[in-house]
Formats: structure tokens, sequence, C-alpha cells
């Protein structure tokens, strides 16, 4: 049994005037319709090339009846009076010849089908450094990398966007852009990459923070409570952590608490000790 590569279309008949070679498009659609007219006993033309999906359709412009039959049973039209047609979808490259049942010995004709061209597969792209989340501190220094491959070609460009705007445009790797001096804010990163073909993908976005650099803490409010135990305020970066030190002799020193500012450290050991050192860092 044959293999059937493709759908016939029911013969209508029309009144309007063709030319010779038509290619037309549908909208939206990238399959083509090439008209063959069947005229003074002849294919015109006689040979045709077209790709994968494409349509031929015979026109009938003769006062003769004529056919259009598959040498290997693809395809078999009825006979077709004047301005009659007969449709045929090609969905496999090869070459594919016909004939005129009434006048085989010399009607014939060729369609030559070419493989479809292959669909541009758009690259991909991802923001490596720096990763979403990521937290440093002002002023920051450092670099945005981004990797980007493309399966069926090449990488033409890729733009480094912040915050929605492109701070570099790079046109072969390593994809980066430095970042100089960041101040304190919060940062999306994304990529857009563009392949030799003119498709093109944007990537993830990732959120990176920098904060604000860490202030030295101020202890204030030292007090001698009631009670004999000692009391200080410590404020220094909002949200930062401090660890409040002691030392009896100010050559060693050791953690006594650390806390998140501002807070409140009271000292329940000065009743024990003629004096204590303190710090905070």
């Amino acid at each position: 049994m044959e293999k059937m590569i493709g759908k016939t279309v029911k013969i209508a008949a029309f009144s309007s005037i063709f030319l010779a070679w038509i290619c037309s498009h549908e909208l939206g659609a990238n399959a083509a319709t090439v008209v063959v007219e069947m005229k003074n006993l002849s294919f015109v033309p006689n040979t045709v090339t077209i790709q994968e999906g494409d349509t031929v359709r015979w026109l009938q412009k003769d006062t003769t009846a004529h056919d259009t039959v598959s040498t290997t049973s693809l395809w078999k039209s009825a006979l077709l009076r004047l301005n009659g047609t007969f449709e045929f979808t090609f969905s496999q490259a090869g070459t594919f010849s016909y004939f005129c049942t009434p006048h085989r010995s010399f009607m014939t004709g060729t369609v030559k089908v070419s493989p479809a061209a292959p669909v541009n597969q758009p690259p991909k792209v991802a923001v490596q450094t720096p990763k979403d989340g990521e937290v440093a501190t002002e002023p920051f220094n450092g670099v945005i990398s981004v990797d980007a491959t493309d399966s069926d070609g090449t990488i033409a460009n890729v733009e480094i966007l912040v915050n929605g705007v492109v701070v570099a445009s790079v046109a072969k790797a390593p994809f980066v852009a430095p970042i100089l001096g960041a101040a304190a804010g919060t940062y999306v990163i994304a990529a857009k990459a563009t392949d030799n073909g003119g498709a093109a993908t944007t990537s993830a976005s990732v959120t990176f923070t920098v904060k604000a650099a860490k202030t030295a803490a101020r202890i204030e409010n030292p007090a001698l409570l009631p009670d004999g135990r000692f009391q200080f305020n410590v404020t220094g970066s909002l949200g930062e952590s401090y660890s409040v030190e002691g030392s009896l002799d100010l050559g060693i020193w050791s953690v006594l608490a650390t806390r998140t500012s501002p807070f409140t450290f009271v000292d329940d050991q000065t009743k024990a000790v003629e004096r204590r050192f303190f710090r905070v860092r």
C-alpha cells in the first residue's frame, strides 16, 4: 500500500482568470499555493519547486479535458473541464512525477519538494551573578555575569538590564558588565539574548540588594542602676548586629552579648568585679 503524504481538496470550478505561476500565502501561515495550468496539452510550468507543506493547484485552461495523476498513486483527480481545479498538499520532501491520463505519452509534469526550512530556536539566557536574593554592603564593586547559548546558531548580542535600563550591550562572550560603587538600594537585574537568526529571549530577573554601610556603634546614656548593675544604650546602623565586649584589663576581651541595633545592655556582673571596661563592635 502506498503511503499517503498529502491531502486532496475537493475539485471546484472557478471563472476567474489565473496567471500561470502564482505563489499565495494565507494570513498567519507559511505554506504557499503554487498554480500549474493545464493548457495547450501541457502542464505549465512543467516543473515546480516547493517546500514541505506547500500546495499545488492544477487549473484547467484547455477545452479538452485533462486530469492529474501521480505516477505512484499519491493523488488522482477526476477529468477536469474548463476552469476546473484540483489541489494536493505535499507533506514530505521528494521528487514527484505525474501525468494526464488521456495524454499520458506527452503531457507530464514534476513537483520537486524541498525540506521545510528549520524553525529558528530561540537562545537560552540566565543571569549567573549576582545570585537572586544576594545582599552586599555599599559601596559594592563586582560583576554582572550572564550565560547565553543558542542550540542552532550563535549569540549575536546580549543586553544587560538593571531596573529595566540597558547598562551594557555585549556582542561576544564573556557576557559581563562591571558594578562599580553601587549605593544602597534594590537592583533588579535581567539579560536579553538575541541569536544570529533574530530570535530573542529575556532571562528571569534576579533581585540584588545593597545595604547601607555599617556605622560604628555608640555607647550612650551609661548609668549605674540602684541594684548595683551597670547599663548603657547601644546605637548603630538600624537593624545591624553589634557585639558588646567586656574586659577587666584592656588586654583580654570577651563577648557579653550580641544584639540588633538599637538596644539596651545591662551588665549583671558589675557588682562582682571592681571594674570592667566595655566596647561595642
